[in-house]
């Protein structure tokens, strides 16, 4: 007992804290920065979609709304322009269009009525937003209902499209699950772009139905085989309702198969963005939508599949990967200067604090110098252009940046020589932010200003084809404002690459000294892991104070191929940094693990005034302790319901020997007794190599083995607690029957009906379910039954052995009912929430199975009808034990069951239908001669 009542202890406090962690990890791993957006939202519902598009059910059911915004478009029913439908997820309303239809509206016209001059000089048409409005249906729990808003998505499009010309595309996006259901309509001829946002695309969040990994696998395929484009914006770890790493695009695996653009940006590194977004405020963070909104309205003008990904590119630049050039600026040009206006020494950066003028600013390269040792050019521009990257508003500040050196004149007979430039190509060219002293970044309610950023341009020197003639870098500075400032110089690579293994930072701390002076600075950890379930800890030291700094230390942790952190440095101010690359059971095949799973990339942006001396990086315990709670919910269900079929194992196996059924208090009591030995052998099993949907899916990562042993000892805790809630709730329920009724404690009687009755009666509930109502009701219904009867159960006398064994049997199953009901609940909840928004009479498909309940309704009218004993020992029939079966069921959930949590219920429910087959003996259904007196099971 006091063995139990530790082990349930420590199990509860590991759970507090993991919960507690979690729920607090996100605000501080990355707070968000986001502006509300405001609008004058009106909505046209289209009755013209009814029956003859769609199905009678889902016409009624669902609708299709226009959206207009009142006081700027010009006309509330008349289309105008491009298509574009909006697709709501999990619960979610049509009305979440407003925020980017708004942001659509007022881009489009520059006052109301009145065209904005950038569209209307390039054509392009306003844009026509449709919306699906779902009754808030939760899609996320039940693959029927997403396959509903696909069926009825795909006659909303077909009815859209005939109301414009011949040849027209509809640009579709959706938010959550309705991102899912958008890229479920590929392969369309009819779709010209897909955009999702904080879409779950790798695995569904609820993994309650088998029905939903089939959506999921197709929809797989049509990512990996349909040239549609596709953009998928993510949230990050502030969004709390989905794992983000699910959020990426799969990485595509058959590199003979030419797939249209894929592209995943996450919003810390969205450049104007730079902050995580929550789930819900995805649809409504400003500056998310007005992007959104602007790419839309450019994508209706664009007709090639190369026009789209250069939009696309265009208006979600994450700086990870260079920017799109167009065809002037990706051409070489030969610029003749005869003098520089300016000569800036190597050894000291450049510093305009206030550039009025046009002015030409040169770099010399002193020969051999490319030779000896690799240079970095590096310019920041605050609030200008550097093409094709700048703020959304910029100011008229343009900087361009050349390589020069001296060519002979081949057009003159002279020995002179001439100045040939040409256009120096960054090795990075993105938009950084620059937060504001003294304020958080980002900030609260606000985020940062669309001319907000710097510029920061980095290129790699080439090669020296003449070491004797002289070569120099010219940056050509054109202002027409006295705002702004420029920042470059001409120094040495600062690349540190650590030979850290990725166990250094677990337990101590990992030093690395870097140059303050530098404007750059790279930092490699190679071996390290970038894992989700990993928060690293890094505290700066500055050189000085910051104040009036032109560019405070920064910091950018890039941790995947389309994931990066912006975070500013303080002293001695820590800073979290986390990645989504690699988690458990993401979908990333097996030659592309390693790139995915290893390397901690730091880059430190600063330009010189105040620099960084050095960073400590260590594991951050309890951040991470919270990742692994929001990732290890699931697990912790399913192994809970391994255990019950463990229990069920043994206490079956040890009555089929002779002895005595153990009471569920017994083995739960043995369950403590084998976990130490278990959770060894759970250590053991994780380091074995395993593919990333069994297990805990981490592929034998050793730093990531002792989680197996803790959830493991977290779900021993959880069903010995639900078993000690259960006997309180049932013994006080118990006692309430008995002092309704009226009647004697040791009194109290089992009712019994008739054996035809009884057949009748399940064979009706069997027809309803068949036709009518979803499997999970019927479940429902008899856990109550079932759970009645064990309430009543010790008020009940005894006089035998095996009435003893017979009780001890019925509440081993209320417990194992108990833990079915994970499963069940989110159907329940489904069905409800669909009879309430869309009445009574709406029929609930896929949910019919009865052989996924026969068991249970057949077990609950025989314990709850007859006093004789149920069971019988093992059959003659049976060639694999019954037990056997539970054996088997423990270890598929053990192994698959954290990446399909639906196999809980099929684990016992199948092993329960073959004990109902071999084990319930005659004597229950046995017909009662009237008056005759119940007798002993022999």
């Amino acid at each position: 007992m006091l063995r139990t009542t530790l082990f349930t202890f420590a199990a509860l406090v590991c759970l507090s804290l993991l919960t507690f962690s979690a729920l607090n990890t996100s605000t501080k791993i990355s707070p968000q920065g986001c502006r509300m957006s405001y609008m004058s939202p009106s909505y046209v519902v289209q009755t013209g979609l009814n029956a003859s598009w769609t199905t009678a059910s889902l016409a009624g059911r669902y609708r299709l709304m226009l959206y207009r915004e009142v006081g700027w478009d010009s006309n509330n029913e008349k289309l105008r322009g491009v298509p574009v439908l909006f697709i709501p997820g999990n619960a979610g309303s049509a009305h979440q269009v407003r925020s980017i239809a708004s942001s659509a509206s007022r881009q489009y016209y520059s006052s109301p009525s009145h065209i904005n001059p950038y569209f209307a000089s390039r054509g392009i048409k306003p844009l026509d937003i449709f919306a699906v409005d779902f009754n808030e249906d939760l899609s996320a729990f039940h693959g029927p209902t997403l396959e509903s808003e696909r069926q009825y998505t795909a006659a909303a499009i077909d009815y859209i499209l005939s109301l414009y010309p011949s040849g027209t595309q509809i640009i579709v996006t959706g938010h959550s699950m309705g991102g899912i259901v958008a890229v479920s309509l590929l392969p369309s001829p009819h779709i010209s772009t897909v955009i999702t946002m904080s879409t779950p695309h790798g695995a569904p969040p609820a993994r309650f139905d088998a029905r939903m990994d089939r959506i999921f696998a197709d929809a797989h395929v049509h990512i990996a085989r349909d040239p549609t484009p596709i953009l998928s914006v993510c949230g990050g770890v502030t969004d709390t309702m989905i794992p983000s790493e699910f959020c990426a695009l799969p990485p595509q695996v058959d590199a003979d198969v030419n797939v249209g653009f894929r592209k995943t940006v996450f919003s810390s590194a969205l450049e104007g963005c730079w902050s995580g977004v929550g789930h819900r405020e995805m649809v409504w963070c400003h500056q998310v939508r007005w992007r959104v909104a602007k790419a839309m309205l450019e994508l209706g003008g664009a007709e090639t599949e190369t026009d789209k990904a250069y939009i696309l590119n265009k208006w979600f630049r994450d700086g990870i990967d260079l920017p799109s050039f167009d065809a002037n600026d990706a051409e070489v040009g030969l610029y003749n200067f005869q003098d520089a206006l300016e000569i800036t020494h190597e050894d000291s950066p450049l510093v305009i604090s206030d550039p009025r003028e046009t002015r030409l600013y040169k770099f010399p390269i002193l020969a051999g110098d490319q030779a000896l040792y690799p240079r970095d050019f590096v310019l920041y521009l605050s609030e200008g252009t550097i093409s094709p990257v700048a703020p959304a508003s910029p100011l008229s500040l343009e900087v361009s940046v050349f390589f020069c050196r001296n060519k002979p004149d081949l057009s003159s007979s002279s020995p002179d020589s001439r100045p040939v430039c040409e256009s120096l190509r960054p090795s990075s060219l993105r938009l950084i932010p620059n937060p504001v002293p003294g304020k958080p970044f980002p900030v609260p309610s606000e985020g940062v200003d669309e001319s907000d950023g710097v510029v920061a341009f980095t290129a790699l020197l080439p090669p020296s084809g003449d070491k004797s003639g002289e070569e120099w870098i010219s940056v050509k500075v054109e202002s027409k404002t006295e705002k702004g400032w420029v920042v470059a110089s001409l120094e040495e690579s600062r690349d540190y690459t650590g030979d850290a293994s990725a166990f250094a930072p677990l337990f101590s701390k990992i030093r690395v000294q870097t140059d303050p002076k530098a404007l750059l600075s790279v930092i490699r950890f190679p071996n390290l892991l970038s894992n989700v379930l990993l928060i690293y800890r890094a505290v700066p030291k500055l050189s000085q104070t910051c104040k009036g700094s032109h560019l405070p230390p920064l910091l950018l942790h890039t941790s995947g191929p389309s994931e990066a952190h912006y975070h500013r440095l303080e002293n001695n101010h820590p800073v979290l940094l986390h990645g989504h690359s690699s988690a458990p059971f993401l979908p990333i095949s097996s030659h592309l693990l390693e790139l995915y799973s290893k390397g901690l990339n730091l880059t430190i942006y600063s330009s010189g005034e105040c620099g960084l001396e050095g960073l400590s990086i260590t594991v951050d315990w309890w951040n991470s302790f919270g990742r692994w709670g929001s990732r290890y919910w699931n697990a912790i269900l399913a192994w809970s319901a391994g255990l019950i079929a463990f229990l069920f194992y043994s206490s079956w196996a040890t009555w089929d020997s002779g002895a005595p059924m153990s009471t569920p208090f017994q083995s739960l009591r043995y369950l403590c007794q084998l976990l130490p030995r278990a959770m060894i052998l759970f250590f053991i099993i994780s380091l074995l190599p395993l593919p990333s949907w069994l297990w805990l899916g981490n592929s034998g990562e050793p730093i990531f083995a002792p989680i197996a042993p803790l959830i493991l000892l977290l779900s021993s805790g959880l069903v010995i607690l639900s078993w000690n809630l259960l006997v309180l709730c049932s013994a006080t329920y118990g006692r309430l029957v008995s002092i309704i009724s009226r009647v004697e404690a040791d009194n109290i009687k089992e009712s019994s009906i008739t054996y035809r009755r009884g057949f009748l009666m399940i064979a009706l509930m069997s027809f309803l379910v068949s036709v009518l109502i979803p499997w999970q009701v019927a479940f429902l219904a008899c856990y109550l039954i079932h759970l009645h009867h064990c309430s009543i159960l010790p008020y009940v006398k005894i006089s035998s052995l095996e009435q003893q064994d017979s009780r001890n049997q019925k509440f081993l199953i209320l417990l194992m009912m108990t833990w079915c009901l994970p499963v069940v609940a989110p159907a329940l909840a489904v069905w409800v929430r669909t009879l309430m928004t869309a009445g009574f009479t709406t029929p609930f498909d896929g949910d019919h199975f009865v052989l996924n309940v026969l068991s249970f309704m057949v077990l609950t009218y025989v314990m709850a009808t007859s006093r004789e004993p149920i069971f019988i020992r093992r059959h003659r029939l049976e060639f694999i034990p019954v037990p056997y079966l539970y054996a088997c069921g423990a270890l598929v959930v053990f192994f698959v069951g954290p990446r399909s949590t639906y196999r809980m219920y099929e684990v016992l429910n199948w092993p329960t239908f073959m004990l109902l087959c071999f084990r319930v003996g005659p004597k229950p259904f046995s017909v009662p001669t009237p008056g005759s007196p119940a007798e002993p099971r022999t």
